[in-house]
């Protein structure tokens, strides 16, 4: 990144080399009342006064989500330098003169931020909820039955309306819960199972498991699973893939027609293509299964980035474009039309809440890339090169 002039680079290399002292302090465990005491921390804080009070209400735990929402970024010295080039692109710097002072403070605490809040186990608790939805009108997550009758549910009368059914249907019949964009849904299956089921989705199970597998389908989406444990397997199956699982909890995501991405958190999967050659993975292990060319791909990965959604969180970490547009849609049901000169594939470092309002989100993106997002009718949106 260029910038201006010499105050302008001290200031960001200081607040970079300050954000990466705080990063290593508490990974190593050091007490953030006892790190923000330290000399130069303190001097830091005193001469950038509103990056001072964003750490002081980092500090608080209810403060944490909503701030992080605004600051973070998961590679911030790269999200400075797009924020820099595209002023310079588009000659704009002096409407943000008003920002240089916090270059500095910005990429201190995007780095800050980023690991409190994937490092915080809080946000992987599965919510107690049977549903959440971002705050605009939606339709609800619907049952429907072996029969083809449909049935709307939420989380107040999901039980009710599923012990009303099962006296009037067979109930180790399959029936298909469908998820739409905006939603996410929270499903305990009979044996005491948890199903996280992501915006976008379908799975299929039975009301009742009676065979000596218990088995669900998930047709398409993304789901996370803590199994109950039992004498009995339990099974995930796609189209074309299975998972079998040995008392875990783990993630799945098939939004792809072709690509299934499963990451075990806890316990042991078996994965297998058309029920041939199970592989095993282990906790914190990604793998990826090509149904269409029999590929597999099997990686180490930080799990809580790819679990961030259970909490109505989107993360990018370096991703392209193309998928940051994907994951839009999916939580606020928009349609996007591509102009044929964008580059789909330029990276994306990002993490919000699905609660933002759209045009705060697209004004993000359009800080740090070289795009801009045009409305053109509806909840149709034309992206262009800015």
């Amino acid at each position: 990144m260029k910038l201006d002039n010499t105050e302008d680079t001290l200031s960001y290399e200081k607040g970079t080399a300050i954000g990466e002292e705080l990063l290593s302090l508490l990974k190593s465990g050091a007490e953030i009342k006892d790190i923000v005491e330290l000399p130069h921390i303190k001097e830091w804080i005193e001469t950038n006064p509103d990056a001072g009070e964003l750490l002081r209400k980092l500090c608080s735990a209810e403060e944490l989500t909503r701030m992080t929402d605004k600051y973070s970024s998961i590679n911030p010295s790269l999200q400075v330098a797009r924020f820099y080039n595209s002023i310079e692109r588009k000659r704009i710097r002096k409407r943000v003169s008003r920002y240089v002072a916090l270059v500095g403070s910005v990429a201190a605490l995007a780095i800050f931020t980023f690991w409190m809040t994937i490092s915080n186990d809080k946000f992987l608790e599965i919510p107690k909820n049977n549903s959440f939805a971002v705050e605009q009108e939606i339709e609800q997550p619907t049952l429907i039955l072996n029969s083809g009758e449909r049935v709307i549910v939420d989380e107040v009368s999901y039980d009710e309306k599923i012990e009303l059914i099962s006296q009037n249907t067979d109930k180790i019949q399959l029936n298909r819960l469908v998820v739409p964009p905006k939603c996410k849904f929270r499903l305990e299956l009979e044996d005491g199972t948890i199903v996280l089921i992501n915006a976008d989705s379908e799975i299929s199970y039975p009301i009742s498991f009676r065979d000596d597998i218990r088995k669900i389908v998930l047709h398409r989406g993304e789901v996370f699973l803590e199994v109950a444990k039992s004498d009995k397997q339990f099974e995930v199956a796609t189209a074309n893939a299975s998972v079998k699982v040995y008392g875990t909890k783990f993630n799945i995501n098939h939004y792809t027609p072709d690509i299934i991405h499963t990451l075990l958190i806890e316990g042991s999967l078996g994965v297998a293509l058309n029920n041939i050659n199970e592989t095993i993975i282990h906790p914190g292990e990604l793998i990826t299964l090509n149904s269409f060319t029999g590929d597999k791909e099997i990686k180490a990965v930080n799990t809580r980035k790819y679990l961030t959604w259970i909490n109505g969180f989107v993360c990018c970490d370096e991703e392209p474009l193309e998928l940051m547009l994907e994951q839009i849609t999916r939580w606020y049901n928009i349609k996007f039309k591509i102009d044929k000169d964008v580059d789909l594939s330029i990276p994306i470092n990002a993490y919000f809440s699905v609660e933002r309002p759209i045009n705060e989100i697209f004004k993000s993106i359009e800080d740090i890339s070289n795009v801009k997002f045009i409305k053109t009718k509806g909840d149709e949106y034309l992206v262009e090169e800015s």
